[in-house]
């Protein structure tokens, strides 16, 4: 069974997007990769399943949320929502992150973690499904990022955060698309949950060093069984991680013994568990900085415009005529 947990925040941040983002066209292109899912795989949790056999979707708010985005979230599936919340960035990760456990999910499932500003391809839930049967050797699932062509490229070392000792497990190819190991991925992800459970500490340790953010690069790679820093990398850390000054050289004394400790765990880890996704990308965080093929991901806005606009058109045209 594949289990997507919407994850909301009920603000908005001062990141740069494109002009056509909001949160309800987020929502719009959830449903429609979510109906699309449910047509080909099936929505009903039957005994015995595997992951590509079912899909459903429970909703994890913090702080109020728009009342007509919330009425649709309800007509969905379940929604929860953070105690006295907005509790902020990392509280809510972790409330989602407990959901597994909370509703008793089971270790042969699949979660995945969906954030409220990303833009989904049609088929991006149905390529998640196909792919979680057909690689095994994949524990981790993404629907965006990637890896440098050239791993050896300082350039491309530093836009996707690599070291020169990572070697990616093998390409796949599911129904004509290719999955990719990366090396990491933002809070939007998907993992077998059974792994999710054995990794757990590693997400809870990512969340140390920092009051308001959490290391998300780094949990990847830990997963991995990558060890994150070697020779000048613990000082300065991860490519693009220090900034030359009194206060970046403070940062990185004070993220010494987290590095360490970082380093340890990933030794431990033993079995790699493998983090996939798919080349293309099969959604977009519709943010402006990072953002590939801006051309692309505007077409898939105004189709996901034109597909909302003919559902409601629809639902319109059945009210009249039932009246």
């Amino acid at each position: 069974m594949l289990r997507i947990v919407f994850r909301s925040y009920g603000g908005e941040n001062l990141k740069g997007r494109p002009a056509y983002y909001s949160k309800e066209l987020a929502l719009d292109s959830f449903e429609r990769a979510y109906e699309r899912a449910r047509a080909e795989l099936g929505g009903v949790d039957r005994p015995g399943q595997t992951p590509s056999h079912g899909i459903d979707v429970t909703f994890a708010n913090d702080g109020p949320i728009d009342p007509a985005l919330l009425r649709r979230m309800e007509a969905l599936g379940p929604v929860v929502q953070t105690q006295g919340g907005p509790v902020g960035l990392k509280a809510s990760y972790t409330f989602a992150l407990n959901l597994p456990d909370r509703f008793g999910w089971p270790d042969s499932d699949v979660v995945f973690y969906l954030e409220d500003d990303y833009l989904l391809a049609e088929d991006s839930l149905v390529a998640l499904a196909r792919a979680v049967d057909a690689i095994p050797q994949a524990h981790y699932f993404a629907l965006s990022h990637g890896r440098p062509e050239d791993l050896s490229d300082p350039v491309q070392a530093h836009q996707f955060g690599t070291v020169p000792w990572w070697e990616p497990g093998p390409d796949e190819r599911v129904d004509g698309l290719q999955w990719i190991n990366i090396l990491g991925v933002t809070s939007t992800f998907g993992a077998r949950i059974g792994t999710l459970r054995e990794d757990k500490d590693i997400f809870m340790m990512c969340q140390r060093p920092f009051r308001n953010r959490f290391l998300d690069h780094e949990t990847s790679m830990l997963y991995q069984g990558v060890v994150p820093y070697r020779g000048k990398t613990y000082f300065i850390g991860l490519p693009g991680d220090f900034v030359p000054s009194v206060r970046g050289v403070a940062r990185a004394f004070y993220l010494l013994p987290f590095r360490a400790l970082f380093n340890a765990r990933a030794r431990r880890q033993g079995a790699r568990h493998l983090l996939y996704a798919p080349k293309p990308i099969v959604a977009t965080h519709m943010e402006l900085e990072g953002m590939t093929d801006p051309a692309r991901w505007e077409a898939e806005a105004h189709a996901v415009r034109k597909w909302a606009a003919d559902r409601k058109a629809a639902a319109e045209g059945a009210d009249a005529t039932a009246s």
